[in-house]
């Protein structure tokens, strides 16, 4: 760092051999400038995308333990790309891509092995809808990584392999289906979620 700047520019050193960033998880941004790729060994890579559909590697994030299960967006900004990720011992980290800083990072006990970013007709902002290894589906904000609300189902209890939100244009809320590891459907219609109110119908 030099004298009368606050500039600090990390720098990671490795041995004779890097990380070998076998892909578990990929994320393409929205404004088509930048994919992000997650791998078995816990780190991110950033890949920038030029002109001439070339991919190039720009820099590598280290920040996790294990390996990335999966990204997600976590802000709306077209030019200024926040995202997050998630790996297989429950961290999460909030990323800005732009300069590879990690702004906020927790560890819960729910194991994410998918989040979808939506935003919510009743949310001020971009939520992130995230279902794994547990038999709920977490509603987080991804600016400050903690847990808006949980849809929770009273029967058929398993781990939700998958999930959705439709916004159906006769309606005013929104709607979750998800599916188990059993083969169970499961839908919850929000009607005000940020005031965690959530009606869940089961099949």
């Amino acid at each position: 760092m030099s004298s009368g700047s606050s500039l600090v520019v990390p720098m990671v050193l490795w041995g004779r051999h890097a990380p070998t960033h076998c892909i578990s998880s990929i994320l393409m941004c929205p404004n088509g400038k930048y994919i992000v790729t997650g791998c078995n060994d816990g780190q991110i890579c950033i890949w920038d995308v030029l002109e001439n559909f070339q991919i190039v590697p720009r820099s590598m994030l280290f920040g996790h333990t294990s390996a990335i299960s999966c990204l997600a967006m976590g802000s709306e900004h077209r030019e200024r790309c926040f995202i997050v990720s998630s790996s297989e011992n429950g961290e999460m980290c909030l990323w800005d891509i732009s300069d590879g800083r990690c702004i906020e990072n927790t560890k819960t006990d729910k194991v994410h092995s998918d989040m979808l970013s939506f935003h919510l007709r009743s949310a001020k902002a971009l939520r992130l809808i995230c279902n794994g290894y547990y038999d709920e589906v977490v509603v987080i904000d991804p600016l400050n990584l903690e847990i808006i609300f949980t849809l929770i189902a009273r029967v058929e209890s398993d781990w939700i392999s998958a999930c959705c939100v439709i916004a159906p244009s006769t309606r005013d809320e929104d709607v979750v289906i998800a599916i188990t590891n059993s083969g169970t459907v499961k839908l919850w219609t929000l009607q005000n979620p940020e005031q965690k109110v959530g009606n869940m119908t089961s099949f």
